[in-house]
């Protein structure tokens, strides 16, 4: 066989082995963002169900004291019923 014919067929072969590789690191990339995605999702169930919270513990809050300001409830009850919903934190913010 030629050198030149030699040299050739490594080179092709080289540049095979390269594709592959770059193959490969295309298919883990492409799972790294499926699974980024994913995590996203599962963050953003978790902000919606924590903002759910939120707005109930607030209206919660505000028949609680609508009771005690009828005197339905004492402000020993309003004051035992739990902590206070706080303000969500700007960070959480879309």
């Amino acid at each position: 066989m030629p050198i030149a014919a030699t040299t050739t067929t490594g080179q092709v072969t080289n540049a095979q082995a390269a594709v592959e590789r770059s193959q490969a690191g295309v298919d883990i990339a492409s799972k790294d963002v499926e699974s980024a995605r994913a995590r996203r999702v599962s963050a953003q169930a978790r902000l919606r169900e924590a903002e759910a919270n939120q707005t109930r513990a607030a209206k919660d809050l505000e028949r609680m004291k609508q009771l005690v300001a009828k005197d339905e409830v004492s402000q020993q009850q309003f004051d035992l019923a739990g902590p206070r919903p706080s303000r969500p934190s700007r960070a959480w913010k879309r």
